[in-house]
């Protein structure tokens, strides 16, 4: 039984909405700003992906803002986005908490973050905490944690964190990325430093753990490494995990750079749990990406599960698009991993589309999301309309549908291409999918005076 909305999420691949006419993105689109970020709400930043509250609204997270000081930028929130009562109206941000950094609390919130069917939110701070970070020495910034948000027991009452486990930058890991809500509320997340050995001048490769709750309220959270990295192979640091059938762990690692030969290009891998409790987990990888031009190169956070097993992601680089500016080597790519026909095979790897060089939206930030009949959505760092991030392109969302006929081409739609100003620029993120079926997410730069980003909604006229 799913008992939380984390996984459900993971699995629905079917979203019904106003967005698609028989699941083909029409054009032109409805852009419109929903918020735009001041600087005491810090950046709309980097991995600041929205999460539904099953009501219309959006949770998110700010890498840094907030009413601490954490080197007077603030050390980063979680707030909620509360739709208007009617439509046209304005939408409320509300901070439901601020954090206090070093030694007592965590600094950098990373998202996306999970919802329990409590309202319990959980999620990561790349920083903080108590450690006492042994990674490197002591360390006043601390190795991150992980952290619940509880809701109030009455409305406009405060919300209550708690920080379930605090990073050492030993055994346990450093620097964790994500967490995703498996079942009976256990926690999974990936390390991107520590733990394992060979990478990054021997300071760790990362981990992979899972994170469960205490037989007895009150008591500490369990941390469990299932997978440490080792050697320079596998190096880069892995991203996020995604629960699939079974409760089989699916992620990427790697963020290699030219030529792939020294550098390693990424993998996809899977983590199988034991067959009886306690045992070790089962690490494969299923994929060892080779760069360009045939392949991509340093596959993105967070992978998507199709309805039939079917892994979909996206790489920042690589593929069939060169020179790609000063890079030369390639700009990025949407993938398929399809499974073996019998356990044991081979998975497949399919490029759905590669990202072209020039001036059109290229390097993809993020993973992709399923939309109805199997449409993709995603988003682009660069490209699209010049004059952001010295001169490489504001960014773009996009939506990639599958062909009419077996065999056929994947088709690109550029849904909206940023221009930076007050509409914003560098969509880092992957979009949500709201409970009206448009596109949801968040830019890191431009908008409004502060130039801190935006919340934004793409939807079909």
């Amino acid at each position: 039984m799913l008992r939380h909305l984390g996984l459900v999420a993971t699995l629905a691949v079917a979203v019904t909405g106003v967005f698609a006419q028989g699941g083909r993105p029409r054009t032109p689109v409805d852009f419109k700003t929903l918020y735009q970020f001041t600087a005491a709400d810090g950046s709309g930043g980097y991995d600041s992906n929205l999460l539904s509250d099953r009501n219309g609204g959006f949770f998110g997270t700010t890498e840094q803002g907030g009413d601490t000081d954490c080197s007077s930028l603030g050390c980063g929130t979680v707030y909620h986005l509360t739709p208007p009562p009617s439509p046209g109206g304005a939408w409320t941000k509300t901070m439901l908490y601020s954090f206090t950094g070093y030694p007592n609390d965590g600094l950098n919130p990373s998202g996306p973050l999970a919802l329990a069917l409590s309202g319990t939110l959980y999620g990561v701070t790349t920083g903080g905490g108590n450690g006492p970070c042994t990674y490197g020495g002591p360390s006043p910034l601390g190795c991150g944690t992980v952290y619940s948000l509880t809701p109030p027991a009455e409305p406009g009452g405060a919300w209550t964190e708690t920080v379930l486990y605090n990073f050492t930058g030993g055994s346990d890991g450093n620097y964790p990325a994500t967490v995703t809500l498996g079942p009976d509320d256990v926690l999974y997340g990936v390390t991107s430093l520590g733990a394992g050995s060979g990478c990054f001048e021997y300071q760790g490769c990362g981990a992979a753990f899972s994170l469960s709750p205490p037989a007895v309220s009150g008591e500490a959270w369990t941390l469990n490494v299932l997978y440490a990295v080792e050697g320079f192979f596998f190096s880069g640091g892995a991203n996020s995990l995604i629960v699939g059938p079974n409760q089989v762990l699916y992620g990427t690692t790697g963020a290699g750079t030219d030529p792939c030969e020294m550098n390693p290009c990424g993998t996809v891998f899977s983590l199988t749990p034991p067959a009886t409790p306690g045992g070790a987990w089962t690490q494969a990888v299923l994929h060892g990406f080779t760069g360009w031009p045939n392949d991509g190169n340093s596959p993105n956070q967070s992978l998507a599960l199709g309805p039939s097993g079917e892994l979909y992601g996206t790489t920042y680089l690589g593929g069939a698009g060169h020179p790609c500016g000063k890079d030369h080597i390639g700009c990025g790519t949407v993938f398929e991993l399809t499974p073996p026909a019998s356990p044991g095979g081979d998975w497949t790897e399919t490029i759905l589309f590669s990202f072209p060089a020039g001036s059109a939206p290229r390097a993809p930030a993020f993973g992709v999301v399923i939309g109805k009949d199997g449409v993709l959505y995603g988003s682009t760092r660069y490209g699209g309309v010049p004059g952001c991030q010295d001169d490489y392109g504001c960014g773009a969302v996009f939506a990639l549908t599958p062909p009419a006929s077996p065999n056929g081409a994947w088709a690109e739609t550029i849904l909206h291409p940023f221009t930076g100003g007050s509409n914003g620029a560098g969509p880092f993120m992957i979009p949500a999918i709201g409970k009206d079926g448009a596109l949801y997410g968040t830019t890191s730069g431009y908008g409004g005076e502060s130039g801190n980003g935006t919340v934004f909604v793409i939807k079909s006229p």
